[in-house]
């Protein structure tokens, strides 16, 4: 007679478990996912960069592109920057390899630059392109 007693008041009881402590415990996680990044479009001919920096040259270019950032800036609050790595056409597969790695190191170094002055990083994006009238690499810099 006791189990039966003892069976009737388990019954309206909830087992202990994880959910008990945590409703959400169980369930999968929230996964956060980034929007694709948007494709760097090419300028527009005649569209004048902000700033040109050519890679042949060994001039310090930091001073010039914090201006040019807080320039842009001062003008267009929710500026975004395009990085644009431009190489010259031509030369072997390899040549072109190696010439657009250092582009790309390049301009992403001078993206690093862009967001160390306090710049979203959704606000500059990077991009490369080739060029027939470029004679040595360039790293560009636009606004929109």
């Amino acid at each position: 007679m006791w189990p039966l007693i003892a069976l009737a008041l388990l019954g309206g009881c909830a087992l202990i478990d994880q959910t008990t402590f945590n409703p959400d415990a169980g369930k999968p996680p929230l996964v956060a996912t980034c929007p694709p990044p948007a494709p760097v479009l090419p300028a527009p001919s005649g569209t004048p960069a902000l700033l040109t920096v050519r890679l042949a040259d060994s001039a310090p270019f930091a001073n010039e592109l914090r201006d040019a950032v807080a320039a842009a800036r001062a003008r267009k609050r929710d500026v975004v920057f395009d990085v644009v790595a431009v190489a010259p056409v031509g030369g072997s597969p390899a040549e072109q390899a190696a010439r657009a790695e250092a582009g790309a190191a390049e301009a992403a170094r001078v993206a690093e630059m862009i967001v160390a002055q306090g710049v979203a990083p959704t606000r500059v994006r990077l991009g490369s392109r080739t060029e027939p009238s470029v004679l040595a690499h360039e790293v560009r810099v636009y606004v929109r």
